[in-house]
């Protein structure tokens, strides 16, 4: 059946988008992420090899706005204000660049969306003994040691 409407979005806007040497194309955040979003904007293209996109000269803050919706939360005293730091930022934008950069295979089998990857193994990788929402409760001083579950 139609899978299209099942597929996830994007999350993150990734301009000018390029699959296997294809012709750039921007994904927005608000776009599916799948091959119809992909053999729409990158015809022909059935097996990808490589990924890349534009990044922003800035990586010391989030490359799209998006991110930091989910860290700006935690500052209960400037919601405004993201409080991740820096140093964490330039790591953050590296894993989703590098993300991008090992697209690999069939584009049908390419499902895992920017967004589910930054949340998932990221911001709450269960591979990192100390993931970013714990850098973050630490900034907000709200982080106890040991409080997080097994």
């Amino acid at each position: 059946g139609d899978r299209s409407t099942t597929m996830p979005y994007t999350g993150i806007t990734l301009e000018d988008l390029q699959l296997s040497g294809a012709n750039p194309q921007t994904i927005r955040w608000c776009e599916r992420w799948g091959s119809e979003s992909f053999k729409k904007k990158f015809p022909g293209v059935e097996q990808v090899e490589d990924g890349s996109f534009t990044v922003p000269e800035d990586l010391e803050r989030p490359f799209s706005p998006v991110l930091s919706a989910f860290t700006s939360i935690g500052n209960v005293r400037n919601q405004d204000h993201d409080n991740m730091p820096t140093t964490a930022w330039t790591n953050i934008n590296g894993r989703l660049t590098e993300f991008v950069s090992t697209l690999r295979g069939n584009v049908e089998r390419l499902e895992v969306s920017p967004i589910n990857h930054f949340l998932s193994e990221v911001l709450y990788s269960k591979k990192a003994a100390n993931d970013y929402l714990d850098t973050l409760a630490e900034v907000n001083g709200n982080y106890k040691v040991n409080s997080r579950e097994d």
